[in-house]
């Protein structure tokens, strides 16, 4: 009795689940539109996204991990996007299709007036009507569910990418450069990605390796294969890739996603087109001060900006960038503003060449029961100074009261004798105390003058023979559209050459790979200044 419930159950179950497909079509057309909308709307916010960890104070693994993080977001962007966008186009044909075949119904070779030859051609190769709606039935059906697939293909892979670089996350966060933890989580890193590299030639091969029959070899790759797939949530997607795999037709998307995620990647950088072909590169053009482009110039470049989206305006801002940028194209005689953006070699720079201590570390910092808002190297030398000092003069007066204590044994007249000493060391800490800090200050203060000075020591500007370069006055600032860090320079009190005058700056930039090296490169950048 109980089996015969199941079967019914089975059965009514299975009947429900045809109909649902064969009416799947208005969801999936539904649902598509829906999210189209929503995706296509939303490419401004992964774009804000990505301008907001550019140049993040804070860089190496934070950086990478967001990058991570923004990968995903803009590939699974262009997925779902493209795909539905295809699915949505695909169906409405279908649409248009069913339409057209309720008024012609199938098509009539015999009544084309073609020879036989062509006439045969068309039936071998056209087909019926119906199979060509059959067919688009099809694509539109399994696009819709490979679209996700894809996604979640990606998204496996970029997991199993994050979590290979947790070690040297640890290593860089904790600070346990050394030879024995550097081999430790070395090797990790190795055995971790080589385990994973056999378990996506399984996959690639659909289970070649899963289809050897050997006890020993079941053993071995059960565990890993487990492994791999919790890690990377393939476990949930697995239902879906294997009912595409078990059939000819749907086997063959599985294989197409591999070139498919390939062009996904690369198709921005496949074309290019020069419609001025004598025209050498703006680069070049910069460095001879022969072309006046907007993004040199703050002016300029908001000018070319009014009227555009807020979506479009960021993308605008942060396809150009510069070194150098001009407060403004038409300048004054007497004033000229500029902006310097700071570079990760330049922490390099300060680093090597001028030995200046960093403030914090690079990276991470596990900072939740950290009392150190600054890691700067010589402030706590000063602090643990004097907290010597300090331990010192009271393991002194310990040894006193203790002196005392063995000669002394009333406790009111010891306390009368410790008195003198207790008033002398409160006065010399103090004392000490007030040293330390105006130490501390001094030191900040020096130090930070010392960075100011060595990041505009990068600059030399000149206008034809008049050089400027010991007039500038630069301060720490960030820029107007991403908040990126520079300096922010004016050179006041000189008198500028009127006219279409040309800017002569020169940035320093600091070869890694030779010691106490620096590299300068020339901008010209056309002005004109007022009388």
């Amino acid at each position: 009795m109980s089996n015969e419930i199941k079967s019914s159950s089975s059965n009514f179950f299975s009947q429900w689940l045809e109909k649902l497909q064969q009416e799947s079509w208005q969801l999936e057309l539904l649902i598509s539109g829906f999210a189209l909308f929503g995706i296509y709307n939303s490419y401004g916010l992964i774009i804000d996204f990505r301008i907001s960890i550019i140049d993040a104070s804070s860089s190496g693994q934070v950086n990478e991990l967001l990058f991570f993080i923004w990968a995903a977001l803009y590939i699974g962007w262009r997925i779902f996007f493209i795909n539905l966008l295809i699915h949505v186009i695909l169906r409405a044909l279908w649409i248009g299709a069913i339409g057209l075949r309720y008024v012609s119904n199938e098509i009539e070779y015999d009544q084309l007036g073609y020879t036989p030859y062509f006439e045969n051609y068309l039936r071998k190769n056209v087909g019926s009507y119906d199979t060509f709606i059959e067919n688009l039935e099809k694509i539109c059906s399994v696009l819709f569910s490979f679209t996700f697939l894809l996604f979640l293909f990606f998204l496996s892979i970029l997991i199993f990418v994050i979590i290979g670089t947790i070690p040297e996350s640890i290593m860089i966060g904790f600070d346990l450069w050394g030879h024995w933890s550097e081999y430790i989580f070395g090797s990790v890193t190795i055995i971790y990605f080589v385990l994973g590299l056999i378990v996506l030639i399984d996959f690639i091969s659909l289970g070649g390796i899963r289809k050897i029959d050997d006890r020993t070899v079941e053993k071995l790759y059960a565990p890993i294969y487990k492994f791999y797939g919790y890690l990377t949530l393939s476990f949930l997607y697995r239902p879906l890739l294997y009912n595409f795999l078990d059939n000819r037709y749907t086997k063959r998307l599985f294989f197409v996603s591999f070139p498919y995620f390939f062009l996904l990647l690369v198709y921005p950088f496949l074309f290019e087109s020069n419609i001025h072909p004598h025209l050498c590169s703006d680069d070049q053009l910069v460095g001879e001060g022969l072309i006046i482009q907007k993004a040199w110039y703050s002016d300029l470049l908001n000018e070319s900006l009014m009227g555009k989206s807020e979506n479009d305006a960021a993308q605008i801002k942060y396809d150009n960038r510069k070194s150098i940028v001009l407060s403004s194209y038409t300048l004054e005689s007497d004033a000229l503003s500029f902006f310097m953006r700071i570079y990760e070699t330049d922490k390099t720079l300060l680093n090597e060449k001028y030995k200046i201590h960093q403030v914090y570390k690079d990276g991470w910092r596990f900072a939740l029961w950290s009392n150190r808002s600054e890691e700067d190297s010589i402030k706590i030398k000063i602090d643990d100074q004097y907290t010597d000092r300090f331990l010192a003069i009271h393991q002194e007066y310990t040894d006193h009261r203790d002196k005392l204590k063995s000669s002394i044994t009333i406790d009111s007249l010891l306390q009368k004798k410790l008195q003198p000493m207790r008033d002398s060391i409160t006065n010399l800490i103090d004392s000490l105390q007030l040293e330390k800090t105006e130490r501390k200050s001094t030191y900040i203060v020096d130090r930070n003058k010392k960075v100011l000075s060595s990041l505009t020591g990068l600059l030399k500007v000149r206008i034809d023979s008049l050089d400027l370069t010991k007039h500038l006055v630069c301060k720490h600032a960030y820029h107007e559209h991403f908040d990126e860090r520079g300096l922010h320079c004016n050179i006041v009190n000189v008198k500028l050459p009127s006219g279409n005058q040309t800017i002569e700056f020169q940035r320093a930039w600091y070869r890694t790979n030779e010691n106490d090296s620096l590299s300068w490169r020339t901008y010209k950048l056309p002005v004109l200044i007022k009388e």
